[in-house]
């Protein structure tokens, strides 16, 4: 079979292409050096030991030269192949170097020396992927001493291998680098948190120690009358942090690219920009009650597939007004936060306090941020933990800052409890001076063509499980599907029809809350119509459910919640619930102090050291695990100009724009008593 390899010299004027034989035979140029020159426009190609291709055409190079040469600053060098490169010398050259068939380079490891001028990735059409693979000490730069402009690439990085220290890495090196497309962590820095930035005219990668804490941290939630582990099949937990994560792959809504933005569009809803954890479970005995759920980097639940490979959360898709604001920031399983009052302010922006995080305004944003990792990890077989600083969702549109401020943490804890079932359980602590007294605990919804139909669990005299049916979808914030929990069975359902047979999930939010006189309330129903012959990605696909629940939670409190996803057959799923009594496990409450729990000392040798836990003199600062009570504040550890600031204030250094990352958020050091350590004495 015969394979090419497209050498195109484009001028304004005219243009003129050659083709070279990619034959097996070309791995006999082992040991040689061939030249050819294509006349006209004098594009040289020269090839030494050892470039080869495979039967696929992909080009591989793992030592020698591989050098493909123009002769005046826009020549084009055209590469529609894949790339593969381990080492040796690579040398896209005096042209300007673009992408057709939109292919992937592959860097692995750092041995290789790799040049590209005038790297142009401006379009849709020269779209391409390049995969950097660390190796132990790192990875190799693709530089040149032109100009790149990389706004539709697509770049992965993978870190799992390395084993060196921390650093900063360049990706990209160049002279003048106008923008940059998407980056992604596919495999995590083990020991490290990785940041990507744009420094000067390079892209590149900064490796800082993650903080090393006591599984003690992330077990502060409440624990009492939780449900048992019964669980006969099996579940992987893997996390961004540590491992490679398995993108969970499914259909999400795709943009049209905007040419008034400076980055790719096209490609806003890609998983790989959300995803930091992923819970498999399968069960053992009935498919249809194994699901895999992916967890976002703001702690939201992003993505849910069931037995049957069918997606559940809604496609992200959104009118023409907002219909680039929102990926996973709104349309996911999350916890919101409102102050009732600022809210209906009309002088200031919505406040939403997003567990998410904040919703991309293209006018200020290239991207939305996903609220802060503060600490994360896997306590057993089945239990993953994360803690978030949370975000308020809205900017001030005109200047692009927040007014409104976060002063909330989350925890929140996801356990596979049987086969069929997850139990979700947060805890948010409010360590701000605005009272918090409405939450959705959840916020969220399914994909209508999965789960088109819908069923509300019927309050009984005896706590039996039953339900009907609705006749037809209603539309969200109708009176028929806006019910006081009280008059609930505990638990709506949704299913792919109506007979026992079919795939259905339920959430189980629990019916026995009120405070202050207000009666919580779940409300539910379609948020659009499905025009005949659309896509499913491509309309408002969204059955929004949220769980209304009123707390008045003041300054040092945490707001506590437990609540349930099940899996399984419509039949399957009610039996479920009954079986595993999970709406009597339901809880919320308000909890105004923890027992002190251990402390835990902080040593570093100088202000700006990255402190460690240690009980040598001399110990910088005695910290609890938990907020013990209205004293206690959380201590962040931020990293900015190179200097590691523990710090009461997660705005320090942001001037309102947390989102503009010039801010590290490395964790959080613990909870410190206000009446010992004042800010300053942080430090």
């Amino acid at each position: 079979m015969k394979h090419e390899e497209q050498l195109r010299l484009n001028t304004p004027e005219n243009s003129f292409s050659a083709t070279k034989s990619t034959r097996p035979y070309w791995k006999k140029w082992k040991g040689e050096k061939l030249f050819f020159i294509l006349s006209v426009f004098f594009l040289l190609v020269t090839l030494t030991a050892k470039a080869t291709s495979s039967d696929d055409g992909d080009i591989s190079i793992d030592q020698g030269t591989y050098r493909i040469e123009g002769t005046a600053p826009y020549d084009i060098i055209e590469i529609s192949d894949n790339m593969n490169i381990t080492g040796g010398t690579v040398e896209l050259v005096n042209g300007q170097v673009k992408f057709s068939n939109h292919p992937e380079v592959n860097i692995t490891g750092d041995e290789a020396s790799i040049t590209m001028d005038r790297l142009n990735v401006n379009s849709t059409q020269s779209a391409v992927t390049f995969n950097f693979t660390f190796g132990n000490n790192g990875v190799s730069t693709v530089e040149t001493n032109q100009w790149m402009t990389l706004s539709h690439i697509t770049v992965n990085v993978d870190g799992s291998a390395y084993n060196g220290g921390e650093g900063t890495f360049e990706l990209f090196k160049s002279n003048n680098m106008t923008h940059i497309g998407e980056i992604y962590l596919c495999g995590g820095f083990p020991g490290f948190n990785a940041t990507f930035s744009k420094q000067n005219n390079n892209w590149v990668v900064t490796l800082s120690k993650a903080l090393e804490l006591p599984q003690a941290f992330l077990e502060i939630i409440p624990t009492d009358g939780q449900a048992s582990i019964a669980t006969n099949g099996t579940t992987n937990i893997s996390a961004i942090t540590d491992s490679k994560v398995p993108f969970i792959g499914s259909p999400w809504t795709t943009f049209e690219d905007d040419p008034n933005t400076a980055f790719n569009e096209t490609i806003i809803n890609d998983e790989k920009r959300a995803v930091f954890a992923v819970i498999e479970h399968d069960a053992n005995g009935s498919s249809k009650r194994s699901f895999d759920m992916g967890i976002a980097k703001g702690g939201q639940v992003y993505s849910i597939r069931n037995g049957a490979g069918k997606e559940a959360v809604p496609p992200q898709h959104r009118d023409a007004t907002n219909k680039k604001m929102a990926p996973w920031i709104d349309e996911a399983f999350q916890l919101v936060q409102v102050n009732i009052e600022k809210l209906y302010d009309k002088s200031t922006p919505k406040y939403f306090i997003h567990q998410a995080g904040t919703y991309l305004y293209v006018d200020h944003m290239e991207e939305p941020f996903y609220s802060p990792v503060l600490m994360s990890g896997q306590l057993d077989a089945n239990t993953y933990v994360m803690a978030n600083w949370a975000q308020q969702g809205h900017l001030d549109k005109n200047v692009g800052a927040n007014v409104h401020q976060s002063k909330s943490i989350i925890y929140t804890k996801y356990r596979v409890v049987a086969d069929g079932v997850i139990e979700i359980t947060h805890l948010a602590y409010n360590f701000g001076a605005d009272v918090l007294d409405f939450f959705n605990v959840p916020w969220g919804g399914v994909r209508m063509t999965t789960y088109p139909e819908v069923m509300l669990g019927d309050k009984t005299s005896d706590g039996s499980v039953s339900g009907e049916f609705y006749a037809e979808m209603p539309g969200y914030t109708n009176a028929s599907s806006t019910l006081d929990i009280k008059n609930t069975g505990g638990w709506l359902l949704y299913a792919s029809g109506k007979n026992n047979t079919d795939d259905a999930m339920a959430l189980v939010f629990g019916k026995q809350f009120a405070v202050n006189g207000r009666n919580d309330v779940v409300r539910f129903g379609k948020a659009a119509n499905n025009a005949a012959g659309v896509p499913e990605t491509e309309w408002r696909n969204y059955n929004v459910t949220e769980v209304i629940r009123y707390q008045d939670l003041n300054e040092g409190q945490s707001m506590f919640a437990r609540y349930y996803y099940v899996f399984g057959s419509v039949s399957e799923v009610k039996s479920l619930i009954d079986q595993y009594d999970l709406v009597e496990k339901t809880k919320v409450e308000t909890i105004s102090s923890f027992d002190q729990g251990p402390l835990y000392k902080w040593r570093r040798g100088s202000a700006g050291e990255m402190p460690t836990l240690s009980s040598n003199a001399p110990v910088h600062l005695e910290l609890r695990n938990r907020p013990v009570n209205i004293n206690f504040k959380p201590v962040f550890l931020i990293k900015y100009n190179n200097n590691y600031i523990p710090t009461y204030d997660p705005y320090k250094y942001t001037d309102g724009t947390p989102f503009k990352q010039t801010t590290q958020y490395v964790g959080l050091l613990g909870y410190a008593d206000t009446t010992v350590y004042s800010e300053s004495d942080l430090n």
